[in-house]
């Protein structure tokens, strides 16, 4: 990986290309560390002890059908209306198709843009510095826009089953189980990963 770190002579493909048995690698060795399955809880209705294990040992669990398809095909469909309503441009109150864009009335913006492909945040303090390299940088293809959506805000605002999804029972009980009965949930947003 690191060969690739901080080199923006790659092309988009060829960094994909470079990307996939590394990816392929980590798919691999992820199948067997054992942090992932369905949600569980013990008889006192509290997340299983083995899952909080699996998590406290790795940094992080993978739940598995907790989520139903109905409600993702929901949330997706609510993903991609908000991206599809996205500014055109920094700083712009219309869409791509000159439609208002979404998340005009939140007080702070809705959508986050940058350059295709790139790590604005990496190698800087931007974040509280949780980014301390930057990742490679591509070269976007030519007919690549100018920006793209980085990160969208304010879903629980304006996607009704994001909110939903947000509230979901056995998603709050999860976050309990790892970070106690005391917990208030403070930021919604959706990080874009385009391919």
């Amino acid at each position: 990986m690191n060969e690739l770190a901080g080199n923006t002579q790659l092309s988009a493909a060829e960094h994909a290309a470079r990307m996939q048995a590394y990816q392929d690698e980590g798919e691999r060795l992820a199948a067997k560390i054992g942090n992932r399955g369905p949600v569980r809880f013990g008889p006192d209705g509290k997340l299983h002890e083995d899952i909080l294990a699996a998590y406290w040992r790795h940094g992080f669990y993978i739940f598995e059908g907790v989520v139903g398809t109905e409600e993702l095909a929901e949330l997706r469909e609510g993903c991609m209306d908000r991206l599809e309503r996205a500014p055109v441009r920094k700083g712009a109150a219309v869409d791509a198709k000159g439609r208002p864009a979404a998340g005009q009335d939140f007080s702070k913006p809705a959508y986050y843009l940058a350059k295709p492909l790139s790590d604005p945040h990496g190698g800087t303090q931007d974040l509280g510095g949780r980014h301390p390299t930057q990742m490679s940088q591509p070269t976007p293809d030519k007919d690549a826009p100018a920006e793209v959506v980085l990160r969208m805000y304010g879903m629980c605002q304006g996607i009704p089953a994001a909110l939903r999804v947000y509230g979901h029972p056995h998603l709050l009980a999860i976050a309990e189980g790892i970070n106690g009965e005391d917990f208030v949930p403070y930021n919604d947003v959706i990080f874009v990963k385009q391919p």
